[in-house]
């Protein structure tokens, strides 16, 4: 391969593709997930198949100020993402990077970082700023621990002075997905978070095998031809964490809800005895005067609420009581 600038081939599985051995890759010349039968190590680890098996430190998190300089928001450090390049790109920092293709038509020049410093949301620093691209923007996290993530996608359609024009009339409109399944269809920022230089922000779940992909691509719907001259995807951050989980085995939360059940067995039992009782008492009142001649009401009246004060003793169908009833002379 003789081209050096603006080609991008990544993803196209192109064999014995010829890379001068000892020279840094042009950014320009888009080889990522390229290259299957790449021998040059240096390469193949820096663009051509990210490779994190010798050695190389691991992590589990990841956060990118996309389109801005590093910022620090909640104790955690986004990393700055300021490369200008997004025209068949591929670059790279220690555990992530981003690959981008697609050129701006009617722009006087190409411009793949927005900015406005206006904007006033929670955490402005994540969403003053933003990448775009006009077909396709991939970013990438190499080298995570295996497990399950939490994975924020930061949005906020930006009104800058090169991009002031509402896209409510016909749409930023783009899709996500994230390790190849489709999570955003056709989702337009202004829409959903209810207007321009407003923040909203898409967290989904994945289980992660030491790396992530999370693809923004222009699927079709919608149009170029608003009057925005930037156009396309964009997002303005990525907060990759691990999703909480209990440190607990599986073996201990199974003993833990056998002992729940079975100390509210325990408190059912005590409380019925402790007021069996008052419980029996009440029936064999009930019971004493089927006719009706002294109700449950009245005999309860009489010993004011069945108090412990009236209490006089207990016998083998239970406690006893004593009360004054009153006499009803209807009833004579």
């Amino acid at each position: 391969m003789n081209a050096t600038q603006y080609v991008d081939v990544s993803e196209n599985l192109f064999r014995n593709v010829g890379i001068n051995h000892g020279q840094t890759l042009n950014p320009d010349l888009n080889l990522f997930e390229c290259c299957p039968n790449e021998k040059d190590k240096v390469a193949k680890r820096d663009q051509i198949d990210f490779d994190c098996k010798n050695g190389t430190q691991f992590y589990d998190w990841l956060y990118i100020n996309c389109g801005g300089e590093s910022v620090s928001v909640d104790g955690r450090v986004y990393e700055a993402d300021v490369n200008p390049r997004g025209e068949s790109t591929f670059f790279n920092r220690s555990n992530w990077g981003y690959s981008s293709m697609g050129n701006f038509l009617w722009a006087s020049r190409y411009k793949y970082i927005l900015n406005d410093s206006q904007i006033h949301v929670g955490e402005a620093q994540l969403y003053s700023s933003a990448r775009l691209s006009l077909i396709s923007l991939k970013y990438y996290g190499f080298c995570l621990k295996s497990g399950v993530y939490n994975v924020k996608l930061h949005f906020a359609e930006i009104s800058s002075s090169e991009n002031k024009v509402s896209h409510s009339k016909v749409g930023r409109l783009f899709d996500v997905d994230i390790q190849g399944e489709n999570v955003l269809r056709n989702f337009n920022i202004e829409k959903d978070a209810g207007g321009v230089n407003k923040a909203i922000t898409k967290e989904f779940t994945r289980v992660l095998n030491n790396s992530l992909e999370i693809h923004l691509y222009w699927s079709g719907k919608g149009s170029v031809l608003y009057p925005s001259k930037y156009y396309g995807p964009l997002i303005s951050a990525i907060t990759v964490t691990p999703a909480r989980r209990s440190n607990l085995s599986t073996g201990a939360l199974a003993g833990i809800s056998v002992f729940a059940l079975l100390l509210l067995t325990v408190l059912f039992i005590g409380f019925t005895w402790r007021f069996k009782d008052i419980w029996r008492g009440e029936l064999e009142l009930v019971e004493l005067y089927p006719g009706g001649l002294y109700d449950y009401r009245k005999i309860k009246a009489a010993t004011k609420k069945f108090d412990i004060a009236n209490r006089i003793g207990e016998g083998g169908f239970g406690t006893v009581y004593k009360g004054t009833l009153k006499w009803d002379s209807r009833r004579s």
